[in-house]
């Protein structure tokens, strides 16, 4: 029997902390001044993702984000403004830019967070990372030329042109990223996104000396501090970290840190990557072959007459809680299933984008063998039936455990088409994935946000004979327990944006 092949694809009050002058090689008594660290209370990261495990390749033994000239914060305990928005954000604004950083308007203000979260209040004292996140992701950030930073106040806040200009410099979400995983922060940083961390600044943190490479706690503690990884050196065994002390500190403004020490340098589990959000144009209608809404009824609302047949599945509510508007398979003991019959508009070529909302209900699912089973387990999504030469993508649980998901798609069993990687994933709650294959290359989104590319292909010609089925793979096996809504196909590879456009809907 045909097992799926699958491809892709926290928080705290950090304490403020001031420059160390070089120059004052013992640790300075902050006694009395205002820093503190208190973790981030579960209502903070009560329903934040872990970020995916990616798969990137063989990866360069050296590897650096080209990011902005290193500024100082001063005095103000503004660290995690610096780290998400004028390290993390204002990469992500230069993103297509040539030259980068070149004027105060290409960088992000870190007072236009730091200032809405402090209101005023306590300039000297810190933040934690989901109070900026959060920020950065509803109102977005302006830039330094709008709003420049200073650290003799924190009550200003942002009047409505600022705030306008923020809102095109959005990211679109954050996660947790697992510090103990150190080939997946690579995977992170490779794929474009800095790495923000929250470290203790001790006497072995003040008093570095070259090569810069930080390899264990000790001294006394003055506090803890937001800084940003951006590339690696595996000749120096060490990730290249981002400070907010000024480009004269350290090496030009970084430190280093061993990988060995890295899980311990991170303190509990605050370790963040954010998405950035797209700008560009999108058209989501050019190339729509089939696009179930299921809203009462299994039609096709693309134009094509694409409808399906819906076998033993309930309506219930969709992920806006609309009644009737979603559709519930029942699993292994109640399998379920919508039919499509195949058509000229779905004979796809060497290009195609399939995306479905999911909202997975038990992890207990079909094993390889038709059994059911609590590991090693599959449920389908969509294919193209039947069997050996097809196109499918499904979830499974049970392979890497810890709320970790395991999804992807692939064509040709025997073939080695297609490819895996693991998700974080909720039982219960709603995402949205999309499975692109652009010709050259396969890619897999979460919620709107890439999180695996990876080279290669699938070859459709005989896969367009099949019919097209979501929620079983092939006349039983490895249904779905959970419940889908909005399925679309294309017949081309949609754009970041085009993704992150459906993803708002």
């Amino acid at each position: 029997m045909k097992k799926i092949i699958y491809f892709v694809l926290f928080s705290v009050f950090l304490w403020s902390c001031e420059e160390k002058k070089d120059a004052e090689p013992e640790v300075k008594d902050l006694s009395g001044t205002e820093v503190g660290l208190n973790l981030a209370s579960s209502a903070e990261i009560a329903n934040v993702d872990r970020s995916p495990i990616l798969l990137m390749g063989t990866l360069p033994s050296t590897f650096s984000l080209q990011m902005p000239t290193p500024r100082n914060q001063g005095g103000q305990g503004s660290c995690v403004s610096w780290s998400t928005g004028y390290a993390t954000t204002s990469f992500f604004m230069n993103r297509t830019n040539s030259p980068k950083y070149s004027t105060n308007a290409q960088l992000a203000s870190p007072k236009y967070i730091y200032n809405q979260i402090k209101q005023g209040q306590n300039c000297g004292a810190g933040s934690t990372f989901p109070q900026n996140l959060n920020i950065l992701r509803d109102k977005g950030v302006s830039s330094w030329a709008e709003m420049p930073y200073n650290d003799t106040e924190c009550g200003l806040q942002p009047n409505a042109s600022q705030n306008n200009t923020a809102a095109s410099n959005k990211i679109l979400r954050w996660e947790l990223a697992d510090k103990n995983n150190i080939i997946n922060i690579k995977n992170l940083i490779y794929s474009g996104l800095p790495v923000m961390i929250a470290v203790y600044v001790d006497a072995n943190f003040d008093n570095l000396q070259s090569p810069f490479i930080l390899t264990s706690r000790g001294g006394a503690v003055r506090g803890g501090h937001a800084i940003t990884v951006t590339g690696w050196d595996d000749n120096k065994g060490a990730f290249k970290v981002m400070n907010s002390w000024g480009s004269d500190w350290k090496d030009n403004g970084y430190l280093w840190i061993s990988y060995n020490f890295f899980p311990t340098a991170v303190i509990s589990s605050e370790c963040y990557v954010a998405y950035p959000k797209q700008s560009e144009a999108q058209n989501i209608t050019q190339g729509l072959v089939l696009h179930l809404k299921c809203d009462g009824n299994t039609q096709d609302a693309s134009g094509n007459n694409n409808n399906g047949t819906a076998n033993n599945i309930a309506l219930v509510a969709d992920r806006k809680g609309n009644a009737n508007s979603a559709y519930q398979f029942g699993g292994y003991n109640n399998p379920g299933f919508i039919k499509v019959n195949n058509s000229t508009s779905l004979q796809i070529g060497t290009a195609f984008t399939m995306s479905v909302w999911v909202k997975v209900n038990n992890s207990t699912a079909m094993d390889g063998w038709g059994s059911l089973n609590t590991t090693s387990t599959y449920q389908c999504l969509f294919a193209k039936d039947f069997d050996r030469d097809c196109i499918q993508a499904g979830i499974g649980y049970g392979f890497v455990g810890n709320g970790l998901f395991n999804t992807g798609i692939s064509g040709n069993w025997g073939s080695n088409e297609g490819g895996n990687a693991n998700i974080s994933y909720q039982l219960g709650n709603w995402m949205m994935l999309t499975y692109v294959n652009t010709g050259s290359g396969l890619k897999l989104y979460k919620n709107g946000g890439l999180v695996i590319n990876l080279p290669g292909s699938l070859s459709t010609n005989v896969t367009n004979t099949k019919d097209l089925y979501f929620g079983r793979f092939s006349s039983y096996w490895y249904p779905l327990d959970g419940v889908l809504d909005d399925m679309r196909m294309y017949n081309r590879a949609l754009t970041d944006a085009e993704i992150q456009s459906l993803y708002q809907l």
